[in-house]
This record gives structure tokens, sequence and C-alpha cells, in this order.
């Protein structure tokens, strides 16, 4: 099986963006943003993880029956493919969303605007801007968000278009989430194993966004090139760890690099730390007028800046680092050639059972990041050769 990636974008390629109606689409999109933006979502609920259990109690559950009326009646005037049933975001996940929420929102509540949620599907776009327009202007219903993934695919591939809306005469003001899928799309995550993948990379790549968000606040707000390759190089130790042919030299080469750039880094951080004391008590000493301890500070200082400068210049041109220490770059991103394109699944199942759930979790970020970073032109016939090359259920796509 070909990765989840590829295959949405084969069939959003060579399908969804060839449809006759799919500029109409996006401007029709583009217009109602517009017209909704600045609109309020702010949901009444605690501002922590208790507020989760008021979306569920007092938003969700009780509108329920209402959505789903909504929904259904949307669908059937609009030309969607199946009359669709309004659903509740499973808690396990909802806690996830905001727990992996960066910076100040995370862990608040009121920024999970799909508890309450419901999917419709459309076999063209076509009827996906019918959909558009029924809720435009709807007497019960407000629209007041619009997320258009058709112009803008997620990191994984997928395309959609996401719809908040909000009851009129909700006083708790709970939102709601209208998925609008393109049959063709919603066909190849169900049917070709994407479904099952999407949902391992997304958890993945939600820890890794957070974590991001993290080690770029620490940084000032942007990781440095050290941190970039390290992650980098850390990716291609969990690929090589997880080959079925280990190559050992790649490993302890791999290795020997990470260690040899997070002791630069620790060697960088503690050369600052001893600046700002330096500078600190340089500071104390010109307050005190003590002159000669204060020029005795200012000859290490200017020392300790010429050692940092060097640091730095390896911080920001880390593979100058690597070469002066003898770490031989061009055994960098090479990982045992079964984990290919046409075999991506070497790392992603048959050696998982051997990693723990980190390792796992690792393994997936790593293969889809590595995706991400080097895309794959295929058109849709390719990726059907693909799959049932390696014997996988098809769905038919040739309509």
């Amino acid at each position: 099986m070909i990765a989840f990636q590829e295959i949405y974008a084969a069939v959003y390629k060579n399908k969804v963006r060839t449809d006759p109606n799919f500029e109409t689409f996006i401007e029709t999109c583009t217009e109602i943003s517009k017209q909704v933006e600045g609109k309020n979502i702010d949901q009444t609920c605690s501002n922590d993880v208790r507020g989760l259990i008021e979306l569920y109690e007092e938003g969700a559950v009780p509108l329920l029956d209402e959505f789903t009326i909504f929904l259904q009646k949307m669908a059937k005037e609009t030309g969607a493919k199946q009359i669709p049933e309004g659903s509740l975001k499973k808690l396990s996940r909802a806690l996830e969303k905001i727990m992996f929420e960066p910076g100040p929102s995370k862990g608040n509540s009121s920024i999970c605007r799909d508890v309450l949620r419901g999917m419709i599907i459309y076999e063209d776009m076509y009827s996906l801007t019918n959909g558009l327009e029924f809720i435009r202007n709807h007497p019960a219903w407000e629209l007041v968000r619009v997320k258009n993934r058709f112009d803008s695919p997620t990191d994984g591939g997928w395309a959609d278009c996401l719809l908040n809306v909000v009851k009129k005469s909700d006083r708790n003001c709970h939102v709601a989430e209208i998925q609008l899928v393109h049959e063709i799309l919603y066909a190849a995550r169900k049917n070709m194993g994407g479904h099952r993948d999407y949902h391992e990379y997304r958890c993945a790549n939600e820890l890794v966004a957070n974590v991001n968000a993290n080690s770029a606040q620490a940084n000032g707000g942007n990781g440095t090139k050290t941190d970039k390759l390290l992650a980098h190089l850390e990716r291609q130790h969990i690929e090589a760890r997880a080959a079925s042919k280990k190559d050992f030299k790649l490993l302890k080469e791999l290795k020997r690099q990470i260690e040899g750039l997070k002791d630069l880094q620790a060697q960088f951080a503690s050369l600052k730390k001893k600046q700002a004391q330096l500078e600190s008590d340089s500071d104390a000493a010109m307050n005190t007028e003590n002159y000669d301890k204060a020029e005795e500070i200012d000859v290490e200082l200017n020392t300790l800046k010429n050692e940092i400068k060097k640091y730095e210049s390896f911080i920001n041109l880390p593979e100058k680092f690597l070469e002066e220490n003898g770490m031989q770059q061009n055994l960098m991103g090479q990982v045992n050639k079964e984990n290919t394109l046409t075999q991506p699944n070497t790392v992603v199942k048959n050696k998982l059972c051997e990693l723990t759930p980190k390792q796992r979790l690792d393994a997936y970020e790593a293969r889809m990041k590595e995706i991400a970073q080097n895309p794959v032109e295929l058109d849709l016939n390719e990726a059907i050769r693909r799959i049932e090359k390696n014997d996988h259920s098809l769905l038919n796509l040739s309509r």
C-alpha cells in the first residue's frame, strides 16, 4: 500500500482539481469567508479541562437532535450522496485536541469547536457549492467560520471544507462543525487505508507541532538550523532502527552525529548562561564603582564573546561543525533501500511490533514528515497500479 498522502495527492490532483466547478466553489468559499470574518466563535464554558464536560452536557448533547435534523435537511436539498447523522466527538480525542494545542490556549476547552459534528458527502464540486449556499443565509443556524482545505490541503494531503455554525437561539453559543467532503476523497480515505494511517499521522503531527512550538518558544520564537538538522537526524535514526535489515554503520554514525550536535547545543547554552552572569556582575561592579573588578570582568567578557561567536557560527552552520569533527555527512539520510516508495510500509507496518508505543509514534512521524519534505508526483493511474500490485482492495475510481 502506498502512503495515504500519495493516495490523497493523486485523487485530489486528477479528480477534484479537474472538476469544472472547482474554481466556482473556491470563489464562493472565499466570498463567504470574508462575510463571516470576525464573527464571535467563543463558547460559554469553563476556561480549563473541566469545560469539556460542560461542552458535552450543556451544548452538544441538548443540540444533537436539532443538529441532525438540520444536517439531513441540508443534505436532501443540496444533492448530497447520503443522509448524515449528527455525532459527538470522542471525549478522548477532544482531550487530545486541547492538550496538544500549542501556546497559551493549551488546555482551554473553548477551542474545541467540533464536539457536535456532522459530515456531508457530495459527488462533485457543484453540489459542494450548493451546500455552501444553503447555509449562507439560513434562518436558524448562523455560519461563523469557514476553513477551506480544498484550496489548501492539510500536511497529510487531506482536503475538505469545514464550516462552524451556531444555533441562533442557543444561549450557550455552542459551536458545531459541518464537514463538507468530496465523495472520491472519502472513498480513498475509507477503502484504501488512508483513514487508518491518517489518524496515526494526525496524532503524531499534533505531538510534533506541540513540541516544536515549545522548542521555538525556548529559542526566542525560531528554531535554529542545528535544531532542524538534529530533528532530521533523529528521524533518520528512528527509521534506520526500524528497518528490517539493520545498517549498523549508519546507525553508529547517526548516533555520533546526534550526540555531537546535542553537545554543541549544551556548550553553546552554557556559554550564553555564563555571559549573562558576567554581564550581571559587570553591572553590579559599575554600580558600586568597583572599576578594577569591572575591568577584569570586561576582559573576561570579551574573551567569552569571541568563544560564543565561534559556537554561534556552528549553531548556524551545523554541517560545518560535523565536518570539522570528522563526522561523515555522506551517511546522512541513508536508510535501507527497502524503505523506499515501493515499500513504505516496511517501517510503518512490518517492524512496528518490535517498537515501544513512543517509538511507533516516532516512526510514523518520521515517515510522514519525510514524504512531506520530498513530495512525489503521482497521477491517479500510477496510484491505482501500485495499490493493485500489492493486492489491496481497490475502489473503482474511474467515474
